[in-house]
C-alpha cells in the first residue's frame, strides 16, 4: 500500500507543478499577505496593537483560503479519476481502497500544510509589531492544522460517494454549513435568557460542541492577554472528525466505486412525463429551447424553484428563532445580511453547472453551430438558469421592504448611497468571475471566484486605508467607495466580454 500511496502522492505532486493554476494561487495568496501588512502599517497610526490586527488578519486570510481549497481540492479527489473513467484501472493495477484513498488525498493535503507552514515565520512579525504572544500564535496554528485535517477526511469521503465533483462540492458546502452553524446557534442560545436554566453538565457539553468550531478557536486564540495553553478541544475533535470521514470513505468505497459512469449533463431534480411526479416534467420547449435547457436541467426546474424556496424561507425562521431577546438587530436586518452572502453564491452555482455541463458534454462545438450569435446562446442558457433565483429575489426584497434598511441607507446621508453603489457590482462580479473561471477549470470554479474576489475586496480595503492615511485630498469615504464600485461595474463588463471571447474559442478547439 506504501508504494501505491507513494506513486499518487509523487504524481499529484507532478502534475500541480506543471499546472499553472496552483502556482496562481500561491501567488494569490503572497499578494493577500502583503496587502496585509501594508493596511496594518497605513492604519498603525489610529489603532493599537498593530501586531495582533495583522496576525488576525493573516489567519482568517487562512482560514477562507483553506475553506475554499477543502471545498475545490478535497472534494474532488476521487470524482476526478470517477470522470475520467479512471478509478476502475487504477484498482485493476493492484491499488487496495486505502491505497487510493491515501494518495489522492495526501498530494492536497501536503502542498495545503507546507502553504500554512511557510507562512509561520511571516507571523511571527505580528509578535514585532507587538499585541501578539507566542502562545497565540501557536494556538492558531494548531487550530488552522486540525481544521486542515477535518477537511481532508470530510472532503475525501464527500468525494466518495458523490458521482461527480460537483454533487461532492455540494456535499461538501452542506456539511461545513451545519460545521459553522451547529456552533453560532448554541453560541446565541447561551447567551439568550432561555439559557440560564441549563445544569452545569449541559452547560459543559454545549461550551464542548461551541469550541469545536475553527472560528471559536481562533476567535479565543486573538483575543489579547491569552495566557492559557496552545492545545484545546478544537485539535482533537477535528482531526477526529476527519479520521471519521476517512473510514467512512474506506467503508463505502466498493460500493461506491462500482457505480455505472453517468452522463456529463443528467436530468438532475426533472421528472418523466408519466409517473406520481409528473407535474415537475419539464414538457417540451417553446420558442427559446436554451433557455428552457438552463431552467430544467441547470436550475432544476420548479423542483429547484420550491427547495430553494424552502430553504430560504428555513433560513428566515432561524434568524427569527435565535434572535428572540436580541436588540442589536431585528430579524429581518439579520436574513437581508446573509442574503448577501447566500445570493451570489447561488448565482455562481448555477452559472457554473450551465457553463461546465457544456464543457464536459463536449457540446460547445454543436452549440455555436446553431443560427444565432454567441452573445444569444450565452445569455439564453445562462438567463435560463439563473431564473432559479427567483425564490430567493423575492425574499430578499420582501425582507428590505420589512427592515426598511434600504431608506435607512439612502436617506442617511451621501456615504449610505455610495455604500449601495459599491455593493451591488461587488454581488455581481462574484457570478461574473465564475462565468469566466468555468470555462477555464474543470472544477472548482465556485472556490476560486469567491477567493478572487475576496483578493480583490482586500486591496479595495488596503487602498482605501491608504488613501485616509496618506490624505490625497480625501475628505470622506463617498468619492472612493463611488469610484471602487465603478472598476467593479467595469471588471463586470469585462467578463463579460471574456466569457464570450471564451466559449468561442472552446468552439474552436
Amino acid at each position: 500500500m506504501s508504494s501505491a500511496v507513494f506513486a499518487l502522492l509523487i504524481r499529484s505532486l507532478r502534475v500541480d507543478a506543471r499546472s499553472r493554476g496552483p502556482h496562481l494561487a500561491r501567488v494569490c495568496l503572497l499578494i493577500a499577505i502583503y496587502f496585509a501588512i501594508i493596511q496594518v502599517q497605513s492604519t498603525v497610526a489610529f489603532f493599537g496593537a498593530p501586531g495582533l490586527r495583522l496576525f488576525g488578519s493573516l489567519v482568517w486570510l487562512n482560514v477562507t483560503f483553506l475553506t475554499l481549497m477543502g471545498i475545490g481540492a478535497f472534494s474532488s479527489t476521487i470524482t476526478e479519476e470517477k470522470e475520467e473513467d479512471s478509478l476502475g484501472l487504477l484498482q485493476m493495477a493492484g491499488i487496495s481502497r486505502w491505497g487510493l484513498l491515501l494518495g489522492k488525498m495526501s498530494g492536497p493535503l501536503m502542498q495545503a500544510l507546507l502553504l500554512v507552514a511557510v507562512q509561520y515565520p511571516i507571523t511571527l512579525l505580528s509578535v514585532t509589531f507587538g499585541g501578539v504572544s507566542h502562545v497565540q500564535v501557536q494556538a492558531a496554528y494548531i487550530a488552522l492544522t486540525g481544521y486542515l485535517l477535518m477537511l481532508a477526511g470530510v472532503g475525501t469521503f464527500c468525494s466518495t460517494v458523490s458521482h461527480n465533483s460537483r454533487s461532492a462540492s455540494r456535499l461538501m458546502v452542506l456539511l461545513l454549513a451545519v460545521y459553522f452553524a451547529i456552533p453560532w446557534a448554541i453560541s446565541t442560545w447561551l447567551t439568550s435568557p432561555a439559557a440560564k436554566g441549563l445544569t452545569p453538565i449541559a452547560r459543559s457539553v454545549l461550551d464542548g460542541l461551541q469550541s469545536m468550531s475553527v472560528f471559536t478557536q481562533i476567535s479565543t486564540a486573538l483575543t489579547t492577554g491569552r495566557a492559557e495553553s496552545a492545545w484545546s478541544l478544537h485539535a482533537i475533535s477535528n482531526p477526529l472528525i476527519g479520521a471519521i470521514g476517512l473510514l467512512l470513505s474506506s467503508w463505502l468505497f466498493e460500493h461506491c466505486a462500482n457505480r455505472p459512469r453517468i452522463e456529463p449533463i443528467s436530468r438532475g431534480l426533472l421528472a418523466r412525463r408519466s409517473g406520481r411526479w409528473r407535474w415537475f416534467s419539464p414538457g417540451r420547449p417553446r420558442t427559446n429551447a436554451l433557455l428552457w435547457q438552463g431552467f430544467h436541467f441547470s436550475a432544476g426546474g420548479v423542483a429547484g424553484l420550491l427547495i430553494r424556496l424552502s430553504c430560504y424561507v428555513a433560513l428566515f425562521v432561524a434568524c427569527w428563532v435565535l434572535n428572540q431577546g436580541s436588540t442589536m438587530l431585528s430579524s429581518y436586518e439579520w436574513f437581508c445580511i446573509l442574503m448577501i452572502y447566500a445570493l451570489p453564491f447561488d448565482a455562481s452555482l448555477l452559472v457554473a453547472r450551465a457553463l461546465q455541463d457544456e464543457v464536459r458534454g463536449q457540446t460547445i462545438p454543436s452549440l455555436i453551430m446553431l443560427p444565432r450569435s454567441v452573445a444569444s446562446t450565452v445569455y439564453s442558457k445562462l438567463g435560463g438558469a439563473l431564473i432559479g433565483l427567483a425564490p430567493g429575489v423575492m425574499c430578499l426584497v420582501i425582507a428590505v421592504i420589512g427592515s426598511g434598511i434600504l431608506l435607512e441607507m439612502v436617506n442617511s446621508n451621501g456615504t449610505g448611497r455610495s455604500a449601495i453603489f459599491y455593493l451591488w457590482p461587488t454581488i455581481l462580479l462574484l457570478p461574473h468571475l465564475t462565468a469566466v473561471i468555468s470555462l477555464t477549470v474543470r472544477w472548482g470554479a465556485v472556490p476560486l471566484a469567491i477567493g478572487a474576489l475576496y483578493a480583490l475586496m482586500m486591496v479595495e480595503q488596503v487602498l482605501l486605508a491608504m488613501f485616509f492615511t496618506w490624505g490625497l485630498g480625501f475628505a470622506s469615504a463617498e468619492p472612493l467607495l463611488m469610484v471602487m464600485g465603478l472598476v467593479n461595474l467595469l471588471l463586470c463588463v469585462a467578463c463579460h466580454l471574456e466569457t464570450l471571447r471564451r466559449f468561442r474559442k472552446l468552439a474552436e478547439r
